[in-house]
């Protein structure tokens, strides 16, 4: 893993879609803003070379320091010529790792985020469950957890992303690795359902009727015309 810190403008500074963290909160925003115009950046970005754009690059981990200091200076409220700490990174992977251990252990991070973050690091790096486990300190189980509810269905995913629903009916949802079912009860409950028991009730008895109509349709013969 090649790393450096530098010093680069804000402006040629951008989000990369890869950093972990999705969600966020305004109040916090306001708050990080009125932070870093007082005291400055207190804590180095992380970001990846653009290709055939040289000295700017993409930030995977400080995504939402980077996006304060852009509101300040469109406020006039920081100097447009405006400099960052940069730890540059060559690999995609590294950074999307890093990036997760920047943010894992803070108790503001989604879930949401988190599984998907896993999920990245699995596709890109071909790691496995377990490494990840040992990785951050996390028993198999709990990544094998949050994989299954980076699978959900994407309206079920979304919700859980934005607060919708709760960790435990996102779980029960991903009781079965159906998406379609799992949409069509996302769509029949909606988003105020609140209890986990209701949907894994719902999942369950979608998939013995499923199961019912497919063996009435084994049954069924075809009159002779």
């Amino acid at each position: 893993m090649s790393q450096s810190i530098i010093l680069v403008p804000a402006s040629k500074l951008t989000k990369s879609p890869s950093n972990v963290r999705k969600t966020s909160d305004p109040e916090a925003d306001a708050q990080l803003e009125a932070s870093i115009v007082a005291r400055g950046m207190l804590q180095n970005l992380i970001g990846l070379p653009v290709a055939r754009k040289k000295g700017h690059y993409r930030i995977t981990a400080g995504g939402r320091r980077l996006d304060a200091v852009h509101r300040a200076i469109e406020k006039g409220d920081l100097p447009a010529d405006t400099e960052l700490p940069v730890m540059v990174v060559t690999e995609a992977g590294d950074a999307v790792e890093i990036s997760l251990s920047e943010n894992f252990f803070k108790l503001s991070m989604s879930p949401a985020d988190a599984c998907r973050a896993f999920q990245d690091i699995i596709e890109m790096e071909k790691k496995t469950p377990a490494d990840i486990a040992k990785r951050f300190g996390l028993t198999e189980r709990f990544v094998l957890g949050r994989l299954r509810l980076a699978n959900l269905a994407e309206p079920v995913f979304e919700a859980l992303r934005e607060g919708a629903i709760t960790l435990d009916v996102a779980v029960a949802y991903a009781s079965t690795s159906d998406t379609a079912r799992q949409a069509s009860v996302f769509e029949q409950l909606g988003r105020a359902t609140t209890v986990p028991m209701s949907v894994r009730v719902d999942v369950k008895l979608r998939r013995k009727c499923q199961r019912r109509a497919r063996r009435l349709n084994g049954c069924v013969r075809r009159r002779p015309e």
